[in-house]
């Protein structure tokens, strides 16, 4: 079924104007239906239009040289090669800066019985120098005060952590 404005032969006519052989080349039965055919007739000015065209741009493209073409291919190749081999340096390196920043964690969270002490001593040397000052350190306070207010950031600092590489390793694969 065909919709109106439509020909069988269209096709036909624009194989034609492709091949280059439109007016001349073209069997006089095509040329005399383009002529009675309204759509034909439409479609083939235009289509003549649309390849002249397309004729002037690709003899007016400048063809790169052999060697330039060589030498962007090697670019190419290189730029690949260095992207393939950087993923694995990357991956290495995320991994390392996650151990690394567990290894701190781990020393502050086993060094606050040392901090504390040493906290202590500096506040215990504080009132001998001056005894009118009143400092006290009551961990067994401090610690829920500390919960309270630290444990949302730190846990989102390790949440970061854990995700730290994956989203290295997925900006690298890219």
């Amino acid at each position: 079924m065909m919709r109106p404005g439509e020909c069988p032969r269209d096709e036909a006519v624009l194989e034609a104007i492709a091949d280059g052989a439109w007016r001349d080349g073209a069997p006089a039965s095509l040329r005399a239906h383009v002529e009675a055919c309204d759509t034909c007739r439409d479609l083939a000015e235009v289509a003549t239009l649309l390849h002249h065209d397309r004729q002037e741009l690709v003899r007016d493209v400048p063809v790169p040289s052999a060697g330039a073409v060589w030498w962007r291919a090697r670019l190419r190749a290189r730029a690949e090669a260095e992207h393939t081999a950087i993923r694995p340096i990357l991956t290495v390196a995320a991994c390392g800066a996650t151990v690394l920043l567990a290894l701190v964690a781990a020393l502050l969270t086993m060094g606050w019985p040392w901090g504390s002490a040493v906290l202590g001593d500096g506040m215990d040397a504080i009132q001998r120098l001056q005894p009118s000052v009143r400092v006290s350190l009551d961990v067994a306070a401090l610690l829920p005060w500390l919960l309270e207010r630290w444990l949302l950031p730190t846990m989102l600092a390790g949440l970061l952590l854990l995700a730290a590489p994956l989203a290295l390793y997925v900006a690298a694969r890219d």
